[in-house]
């Protein structure tokens, strides 16, 4: 890629719901390159990523949806979601007529169901979907965030199976009406049937730091701070990860953990800054997600638990293979000890996971690729099939949990259940965990 390539002005815009700071960062790295961005978000956002601008229609569809949650009176609910629904077409039409670029990312447009995604396709407009984020795309029997506690077990399977036919419809409506899809391998295939482009190909837009970051050092000490910052205890598996740490800790190893459970993301970054070691997740899909990138911002790495990372060296350019310490779940302890006991490999991979996403990563670099894509110049190396993918195992939750599920999704509703009958190697293979003979 040629680093000094031009850009053509195109007006883009960037929403309507943020994830950990994903579009914050691609609008700066937009705006660095000289381009007219629309950066708002209809959804409110906990942990206040900055550089939003300001609309005032966005801005009274949150209020109204914040009055219609704590109203107990029926018939006013309907008058206000009748408001909010009148606001969000007439934003629709607003942003349609000012832009001829529209990235969004987990699945949600400007109208509800995505049922703008066609009007666009009508006018030409390019549009591009980031489905690699997580939850929006893979299947609900292993994806961690879809745990209910004390849920009926038949209940949650018809939930999982509901879910399922939801996520596997709305991914082939967007398949059919996007200009492209970016997607991550072991997160976005499952249901997915068209060829689309590999997230860590595109990578994540890293937002330049504030110098009051940027300048913190943390005093010598010999005790290893640790930071755990899960913004979904159950899925990261953050009661596993404690318990090994304190392991650690009665086996005499110098270390303090700190944990941060969904606070704005201006604390979190201030304690990445004071800590030696990151431990993200133990069940994960992604060696470096938006946290982990985050810590290499400061040079500090990460720990990152997951089972299928082997498999991500078919799919991705090793030049752009993120850095961070990986294991498999069983491993996390290990993995733990072997970079607090060893200073010289932490400092190590601090620096490296600094490097690459400093030269990779920046959100002016992203930003520059999402232009090959505008640009329909898209390198063919970028893209990956589907189909191809045959990974049975999610995020955010242990193989055990998901042969539990796959065990009564078959039983209750059959194979089709599984709602893979268009990928019948993958259903095979979820079969095969889960010891299911066909």
């Amino acid at each position: 890629m040629n680093p000094n390539k031009s850009v053509s002005m195109h007006k883009i815009y960037l929403g309507p719901h943020e994830v950990a700071g994903y579009l914050s960062g691609l609008s700066q790295g937009f705006r660095t390159l000289g381009l007219p961005v629309t950066y708002n978000t209809i959804f409110s956002n906990k942990y206040l990523y900055e550089g939003e601008d300001y609309s005032r229609t966005c801005s009274l569809i949150r209020k109204f949806e914040l009055h219609q949650t704590s109203i107990s009176s029926r018939p006013l609910r309907r008058v206000l979601k009748g408001i909010i629904r009148i606001l969000r077409i007439y934003y629709f039409l607003t942003m349609l007529f000012k832009h001829d670029v529209f990235i969004f990312i987990f699945g949600i447009s400007l109208l509800k169901n995505n049922k703008d995604l066609p009007i666009y396709k009508f006018f030409n407009k390019v549009v591009i979907f980031h489905m690699g984020m997580g939850s929006e795309s893979r299947p609900p029997y292993v994806n961690g965030t879809q745990i209910r506690l004390n849920e009926d077990r038949i209940k949650a399977t018809q939930r999982m199976v509901l879910l399922s036919k939801k996520k596997r419809n709305s991914l082939a409506f967007i398949e059919k009406n996007a200009t492209v899809i970016i997607g991550a391998p072991l997160s976005t295939s499952a249901f997915a049937s068209k060829r689309m482009i590999n997230h860590f190909c595109i990578g994540l837009p890293v937002r330049k730091i504030e110098k009051i970051f940027q300048n913190s050092t943390k005093e010598y000490s010999e005790i290893v701070e640790i930071l755990h910052a899960p913004s979904n205890p159950i899925a990261k598996g953050s009661d596993v990860i404690k318990k090994v740490i304190n392991e650690l800790k009665a086996e005499g190893l110098k270390i303090h953990l700190t944990e941060i459970v969904n606070r704005p993301n201006r604390e979190v970054l201030e304690a990445i800054s004071n800590s030696d070691l990151i431990v993200d997740q133990l069940y994960s899909d992604t060696p470096m997600a938006v946290f982990a990138t985050e810590a290499a911002g400061f040079g500090k790495p990460s720990v990152v638990a997951g089972y299928g990372f082997e498999l991500l060296d078919q799919f991705i350019p090793t030049d752009m293979l993120p850095p961070s310490y990986i294991c498999r779940p069983d491993q996390i302890k290990e993995a733990i000890k072997t970079l607090v006991v060893n200073k010289k490999l932490r400092q190590s991979m601090g620096r490296q996971a600094k490097d690459f996403v400093d030269s990779k990563w920046t959100a002016e670099e992203v930003a520059r690729k999402y232009m090959y894509i505008i640009e329909g110049e898209v390198p063919t190396t970028w893209w990956f099939d589907p189909e191809s993918i045959n990974y049975p195992y999610g995020a955010g939750i242990s193989k055990e949990a998901i042969i539990d599920n796959i065990r009564a999704i078959v039983s209750e509703f059959g194979v089709s259940g599984l709602g893979l009958s268009g990928r019948p190697e993958l259903e095979q293979e979820y079969l095969k965990i889960a010891g299911i003979s066909t």
